[in-house]
């Protein structure tokens, strides 16, 4: 089984009405990148890279999709069964451009999985439980506001909150973690500054907040910082932003500056690096959350069903779950597929939009298609 086609597509991913704020921006929409894989089979296998912002990482959307018109030719005619060997493929062609790659490696191994019918967790190594927590995170905003939306999610089922701080005065942080503390009591809570706290204010947060159970997650913004309030802080801190790639995970573990990791499937690369970084965590006895940001109304959400089976299918359960905005998924019922399958068959035909290239092998085809020129014929 060989790679035929590789086709990329640009969409929009709109929140669910909803804006997403960060300490540094806001958001309603994310830009995504859609990757599908097909064989000379006939199976196909999606994969998807969505950068929360331009600043959230150093990759960033455009990029992606320049990375991944250089590297697709190179994949045409190359085996579809090794994610590992194409994985070689793409580092000799381009370094870095991590998140450009983890959208072919999850579509290969969703290609892999669908030709041999079996689900990714399996090529995993097989899943130890069919249920995952999932977390709703919260933006920032008024101190009461947030609370009684915290009272809300819990109510709605979501076990675990994540609170977003930085980017305000550290008081309006300390107000909020006090209120959604009264008005819950939830003992899985964590305060995510996305890189944005100065020591200073992490050391205050801290001392202000002694009696609230929670977890500090990428309170700083280089490694070096969280390194410098070892032994000063009383709650646990996760890394996250930092966590660029697995070098990074093993820099942090040696260092032993955090107490668990926040691990994004795109910034580690795909389904195969996030697999080897969850069982060195596994081996430390460090927890994890296994994670991708994106919105309710994409397709199924490609990079967060991919991030799922990896959560299902640790050695142990050391993974504690992850982000979701919007409601909790629910297990489709059975017969949705072919019901969809059949409602998309009736639709009008969509004319694409597309730009089209021969690729360097065989005249075989790469499309890159712009969703947003999409229209019913």
């Amino acid at each position: 089984m060989r790679i035929a086609e590789v086709h990329v597509y640009r969409v929009d991913l709109p929140l669910n009405g909803t804006i997403y704020r960060m300490s540094e921006g806001s958001y309603t929409a994310f830009d995504s990148t859609v990757v599908r894989i097909v064989s000379d089979t006939g199976v196909s296998g999606w994969g998807e890279t969505c950068p929360v912002g331009p600043t959230y990482q150093p990759e960033h959307a455009l990029g992606a999709r320049a990375a991944l018109q250089h590297m697709a030719p190179g994949l045409v005619g190359r085996p579809a069964a090794g994610p590992r060997q194409v994985r070689r493929l793409l580092d000799a062609q381009r370094n870095g451009h991590n998140s450009a790659k983890a959208a072919v490696d999850i579509a290969l191994h969703d290609l892999i999985g669908k030709a041999h019918g079996l689900p990714v967790c399996d090529l995993l190594g097989g899943a130890v439980t069919d249920r995952v927590p999932s977390y709703c995170a919260l933006s920032p905003g008024d101190p009461d506001d947030v609370a009684r939306l915290a009272a809300e999610k819990l109510a709605e089922g979501y076990p675990r909150l994540q609170l977003k701080a930085g980017g305000r005065p550290a008081d309006l942080d300390i107000e909020t973690i006090h209120k959604v503390w009264e008005a819950t009591g939830c003992t899985r809570l964590a305060v995510d500054a996305n890189r944005a706290l100065t020591t200073r204010d992490v050391l205050r947060i801290d001392r202000d907040c002694a009696d609230i159970p929670f977890v500090l997650e990428q309170p700083c913004n280089t490694m070096e910082e969280v390194a410098s309030l070892r032994g000063r802080v009383t709650h646990p801190i996760y890394l996250d932003e930092n966590t660029e790639d697995l070098n990074d995970v093993l820099r942090a573990i040696s260092l032993g500056i955090c107490d668990g990791f926040g691990l994004k499937v795109t910034r580690l690369g795909g389904v195969g690096p996030l697999a080897t970084a969850r069982d060195v965590c596994e081996a430390r006895s460090l927890p994890q959350h296994l994670r991708r940001h994106l919105g309710r109304r994409h397709h199924r959400g490609r990079g967060r069903a991919r991030r799922r089976h990896g959560a299902a299918a640790p050695a142990r359960g050391r993974v504690v779950g992850g982000a979701v905005h919007g409601p909790p998924l629910r297990p489709a019922e059975p017969g949705a597929r072919r019901r969809r399958a059949r409602a998309r068959a009736g639709r009008p035909r969509a004319r694409r939009g597309a730009r089209r290239r021969r690729s360097r092998r065989s005249g075989r085809l790469l499309r890159v298609t712009d969703t947003r020129r999409v229209r019913s014929s």
